[in-house]
């Protein structure tokens, strides 16, 4: 099937159809939008996303991010190239401003991984950065992070949702990052 490009603003509604990750992302992929309400955050080489619901002055209830950094920001600066999901998430629980859950296998797109649940009480908390900027987790948001390693380097795909919100997030979310294709 063709593939639809991925928008290059924010704000952008997304029709019914399977994405395209490239460009803006360094990394090519194609995810699938099932239905209607999802629409275009962040548009980086190395960061994108898209948001439920889309208005002016409205915070997402139910947030897809796809991350592809360069520097784990642990007890110190870590270059992310070639660490595998398992060093993500220890570079993560070494840091004492995150609280994350018990890791479990997952898998995307046949490429075996972690999933584990993230969260922060803390304000300005930066797990993660590239070119597109630092990664900002909020603590009135939770989340669910999976780390793959693909072409020698992780892709992090997370959901975020307001706090309490997590479950409900996933399963509105989870047929995204099952569609993950490469």
């Amino acid at each position: 099937p063709d593939l639809l490009a991925f928008p290059p603003n924010s704000g952008v509604a997304l029709d019914i159809g399977r994405y395209s990750s490239q460009p803006p992302f360094d990394l090519a992929f194609s995810f699938e939008i099932a239905e209607e309400g999802w629409a275009t955050a962040h548009h980086h080489a190395d960061f994108l996303d898209v948001i439920q619901p889309v208005a002016t002055g409205v915070l997402p209830t139910r947030w897809v991010a796809f991350a592809r950094p360069q520097t784990l920001h642990g007890t110190g600066e870590i270059d992310a190239a070639g660490l595998t999901p398992a060093d993500v998430v220890a570079a993560f629980e070494s840091r004492g401003d995150i609280d994350i859950g018990e890791s479990t296998p997952y898998e995307i797109g046949g490429l075996a991984g972690l999933s584990v649940d993230i969260s922060t009480d803390e304000s300005d908390v930066k797990p993660f950065g590239g070119p597109g900027g630092d990664f900002q987790l909020d603590p009135s948001y939770d989340g669910r992070m999976v780390v793959v390693s693909v072409a020698d380097a992780p892709l992090l795909v997370l959901v975020l949702a307001p706090e309490g919100q997590l479950r409900d997030a996933w399963a509105d979310s989870e047929a995204i990052v099952d569609s993950i294709t490469w």
